[in-house]
């Protein structure tokens, strides 16, 4: 929407392959939970740059061309995308009213810790020798993320 709003786009119509998302914002669906109420709010503010903004949704099975783009953004290295338009969120575009916790390992603890391999992995792929131990660390880091070295587990609701 932002991409749309800059280049002067004056109707736009979009896909979503989330019920819940397209839902909500179609007012078909009601918006418990708060920190998504402050996303829809946003989404709703941005829309009223257009003349006309529609958000229709897609079954992921039926949109083979976002499901190839999620996979082509996803598995390409920074600077290797030629022709997809990517950007990177640093923050949550919105504010966010829940807790932070972080934990964080001294360096002496770090040398032998069960995050080293979780960490190789997600950086680079390397998996260890035994194959019950690999399995359970592929498995495992699909909840976490390297940024800027550092590895964050995903919340509840996706938060770092």
């Amino acid at each position: 929407m932002l991409l749309a709003k800059e280049i002067g786009a004056k109707r736009l119509s979009a896909r979503s392959d989330s019920l819940l998302v397209t839902g909500q914002f179609n007012r078909e669906f009601s918006t418990k939970d708060p920190q998504l109420a402050k996303y829809l709010d946003y989404v709703k503010l941005l829309a009223k740059a257009f003349e006309t903004f529609r958000l229709d949704h897609v079954p992921r099975q039926d949109n083979s061309i976002a499901d190839l783009l999620s996979k082509l953004a996803s598995f390409t290295k920074l600077g290797q995308h030629r022709s997809v338009i990517k950007e990177t969120l640093t923050s949550p575009r919105v504010d966010s009213s829940s807790e932070i916790r972080v934990m964080s390992l001294d360096r002496a603890s770090q040398s032998e810790s069960w995050i080293n391999p979780i960490r190789s992995y997600t950086a680079d792929g390397t998996l260890l020798v035994n194959s019950n131990e690999a399995q359970r660390v592929k498995r495992s880091s699909s909840r976490y993320t390297l940024v800027d070295g550092h590895l964050f587990r995903f919340g509840f609701k996706g938060q770092y």
